[in-house]
């Protein structure tokens, strides 16, 4: 599985001016801006994705990808058919809240680019929220599923 971040965050959850404020750093005079500005821009990026890693959550809106070797695979040898019409494969979502999930694509049996239909799926509302399938009968070998992930 490969969590991907398609675009950077717009902006930080930390402004510079409340660095300025907790840090008491002097920005009056000419220029209006301190000496240290990008050093600190960086620091914020920094600590926001360590933060991000260590805790295994998004704290800004930014579109990722994951990308998988294939849909879950789940035991059916031992269900019955009717069983099997109601089996529920279920992906992760590592890195929530999750916003939204735009589209759930992946490449038959043919190497053709396929659409999952929103109505076959739906995210839980869990701790790690996962995307779920009404029904698995997807052909493999590769999946991609993009979303959004948000504070």
């Amino acid at each position: 599985m490969n969590l991907t971040i398609t675009t950077q965050p717009a902006a930080e959850p930390v402004t510079l001016s409340e660095v300025y404020a907790q840090l008491r750093l002097d920005t009056e005079g000419s220029p209006p801006e301190h000496a240290h500005d990008s050093l600190l821009q960086s620091l914020i990026a920094t600590a926001r994705q360590e933060v991000e890693s260590m805790s295994r959550r998004s704290l800004v809106v930014r579109p990722v990808r994951l990308s998988m070797p294939g849909f879950p695979a789940e035991d059916v040898t031992s269900m019955t058919d009717a069983e099997r019409r109601y089996l529920v494969s279920e992906i992760r979502l590592h890195r929530p809240p999750i916003v939204r999930v735009d589209s759930v694509r992946y490449y038959d049996s043919d190497n053709a680019l396929q659409t999952v239909d929103p109505a076959s799926y739906y995210v839980t509302d869990e701790q790690v929220p996962a995307l779920r399938f009404v029904s698995a009968t997807f052909s493999q070998p590769a999946a991609w599923i993009s979303n959004n992930t948000a504070t």
